[in-house]
């Protein structure tokens, strides 16, 4: 399930794994999107020379173009009349942000999540040249009799969404189901924008852990109906095969020029969640 624009009539449906609305009508991140903008306000200010150009001016050369103060000196035998300028700028930037929005991040690692992807959405914002998109990724929810299946939402984009709705959004959603990681990027991967001369592309992920989802008879065929370890025919994408899937689309981003930055989030020490980490330094590096 991919959907390209978080609408206010999705983000209150019971079909949306997750919504998180109070009865109040606040969102239950509310004081970490607003901790998140603080902070990104400070690292927009540091930011801000990403939007600046610097102009340099080379003269009394002898080649280039007419320095109209310097004519004069011809009359004088001065050859050297003419000057270059170069213009130093950043390239445009594109960021996406794909967040793990399964059980297991519940607590204070989702609150450290929407912390930080706030704070950077806010920054972006003021740098004026970098353009940001938000995702989030879980499973659908498969109650009722429906088969669960990866669901990945693009809940902003700074070319056609404003601020405030971002602010709303990360502040309306929970994390919840299980985490189908590498099946969610390869279905959104076109809408990622790849490197190019004028534009440097990012691809920043917040996770906690191993990708787990169940399989079903139908979608096996992600593994070829494979039955070594880790998944199987109406079995779970677990395991090596779904470590080498998330593997390949890491290397599918970088193949486009997207630079790939990947931050496991633990809620413990050194140590704690060691199998995850392992696991997460396998697909990401």
């Amino acid at each position: 399930m991919v959907v390209k624009k978080v609408t206010p009539s999705l983000l209150q449906s019971h079909d949306f794994p997750f919504s998180s609305y109070n009865a109040d009508g606040v969102g239950s991140y509310h004081a970490q999107v607003q901790e998140g903008i603080k902070l990104g306000t400070i690292l927009g200010n540091k930011l801000s020379v990403r939007s600046e150009s610097r102009d340099t001016v080379f003269n009394r050369l002898n080649q280039g173009k007419i320095d109209q103060r310097l004519i004069a000196g011809l009359g004088y035998g001065s050859e050297s009349v003419f000057y270059t300028r170069e213009v130093d700028q950043y390239n445009r930037a594109n960021l996406h942000i794909s967040i793990d929005y399964s059980g297991s991040m519940s607590g204070v690692r989702i609150k450290n999540a929407i912390v930080c992807a706030t704070a950077i959405v806010k920054a972006c914002q003021m740098s004026r040249n970098i353009n940001v998109q938000v995702s989030v990724r879980s499973t659908t929810k498969g109650n009722y009799g429906r088969k669960t299946l990866p669901y990945i939402a693009l809940v902003y984009d700074s070319r056609r969404d404003n601020f405030k709705w971002f602010c709303e959004v990360m502040s309306a959603m929970s994390t919840g189901n299980t985490t189908p990681e590498g099946l969610c990027f390869e279905a959104v991967m076109k809408h990622f924008i790849p490197s190019s001369k004028d534009v440097d592309s990012y691809f920043l992920n917040f996770s906690d852990g191993e990708p787990a989802f169940y399989v079903d008879e139908k979608a096996s065929s992600i593994s070829g109906g494979s039955k070594r370890r880790g998944t199987s025919r109406g079995g779970h994408f677990s395991g090596p095969v779904a470590v080498r899937h998330g593997k390949k689309m890491m290397r599918e981003m970088r193949d486009r020029g997207i630079k790939v930055l990947s931050y496991f989030i633990s809620d413990g020490p050194e140590g704690k969640n060691e199998t995850e980490r392992q696991t997460f330094r396998a697909i990401y590096g």
